[in-house]
């Protein structure tokens, strides 16, 4: 389909090549569609194949292989590279602890306060709560959010879980991460803080919750300044088929939203 983007990822495996294409906002990887020894002529001949060859160098480790086309369609080079493509929706084979690494066990909440902190192999059992402002969350796998029936912040009710809980700030991104929504959302967004806005949701896949997004101006009387683009949502949220549920006073872009089928998503607006 023109303009739709898919993911095309190439393995070896053994002394055979194997590859597959598929649409870049599908929930899991099809079973490899192609595969072929080494070494092999590039050739596309029938719709839906998939051309390559082995251009690895002599004592090199892993493969490089050129793709040669789709339906005929040139598309270029894939290099070994242990980084996730840029279309690739994160989660457990691109995000996580690295093979080795030896996490320390750090119990209780963080409070993060200093511009430029970085936290690092730490098994965190607690909150991480990051203030201020000019804030990103990118290319991050969050999901399973535990429930409480007694809030451990609160200790006066069940818990407002959630994949993650906006509050206060300003130019905040959050950008091409998988989110699962806890019994909540997942993402909560309010004014609980202090202003919250200018607040940008780019190319993200979101799922779950009672509704995935749930912006809420509360407790100001309105919210400015969000731009909620190119997400991708699925139908799991346990109010049905519900994207997002946003209060009337909350001015947003809401652009290029779909469901996992490629149909248009919309929000509910409410209050």
């Amino acid at each position: 389909m023109a303009g739709a983007q898919y993911n095309l990822e190439l393995l070896t495996v053994g002394g055979t090549h194997v590859a597959r294409i598929y649409p870049a906002t599908a929930r899991t990887a099809p079973a490899w569609q192609a595969r072929a020894a080494v070494p092999v002529p590039a050739a596309v001949t029938a719709p839906g194949s998939i051309g390559f060859s082995d251009t690895t160098p002599a004592g090199a480790t892993g493969v490089a292989v050129r793709v040669m086309g789709v339906n005929g369609l040139a598309i270029g080079q894939n290099t070994p590279s242990t980084q996730p493509s840029p279309s690739a929706q994160p989660g457990p084979t691109n995000t996580g602890v690295p093979a080795g690494t030896q996490l320390t066990v750090h119990y209780g909440d963080m409070n993060i306060t200093t511009p430029g902190t970085v936290i690092s192999g730490l098994d965190i059992h607690g909150s991480v709560n990051i203030a201020g402002s000019n804030a990103t969350v990118k290319d991050s796998w969050l999901h399973d959010a535990h429930y409480f029936a007694v809030d451990p912040g609160h200790g006066n009710g069940p818990c407002h879980c959630d994949g993650l809980q906006i509050t206060v700030g300003t130019n905040i991104h959050i950008e091409h991460n998988l989110i699962r929504g806890g019994d909540n959302a997942a993402i909560m967004v309010s004014q609980d803080q202090g202003i919250t806005r200018d607040v940008a949701f780019l190319n993200n896949w979101f799922d779950g919750g009672s509704c995935s997004l749930h912006i809420n101006d509360k407790p100001l009387t309105s919210m400015t300044n969000l731009t909620i683009t190119g997400n991708v949502f699925t139908p799991n949220s346990t109010i049905a088929h519900c994207a997002a549920v946003v209060t009337h006073a909350v001015t947003m872009s809401w652009t290029g939203n779909t469901w996992t089928s490629g149909a248009a998503a919309a929000p509910i607006i409410y209050g």
